[in-house]
């Protein structure tokens, strides 16, 4: 929702104000107060705590999908080994085919 506040023009302390809202529910996030920090602590909750965050498909663009897939690889990884190279031409195919805008 921050987001969508900034990019409808929301003034810097507007985003503050929201920011501070935001902390009395996540308490993890950090003391900023610049924009810039702001966006950047927001980023890296994101990123820290996927289990708590809803992606907006029509926001993705290719660079947090990259992130995304590294997460989930590393994350599997962890649980079952490396995939073989034909598991993960399979993986590919599948979420290409399952995925609007997206080829293999």
């Amino acid at each position: 929702m921050y987001f969508d506040k900034e990019k409808a023009g929301a003034s810097g302390k507007d985003l503050h104000a929201f920011y501070l809202d935001l902390k009395t529910t996540f308490a993890e996030l950090p003391e900023v107060k610049s924009k810039t920090a702001i966006e950047e602590a927001l980023h890296e909750y994101e990123a820290s705590h996927p289990d708590r965050c809803v992606l907006i498909p029509s926001e993705m663009d290719e660079a947090k999908l990259a992130i995304l897939v590294k997460q989930l690889c590393s994350a599997l990884d962890a649980r079952h080994g490396p995939p073989t190279q034909d598991q993960t031409t399979k993986g590919i195919e599948q979420i290409a085919a399952t995925s609007p805008g997206l080829s293999a």
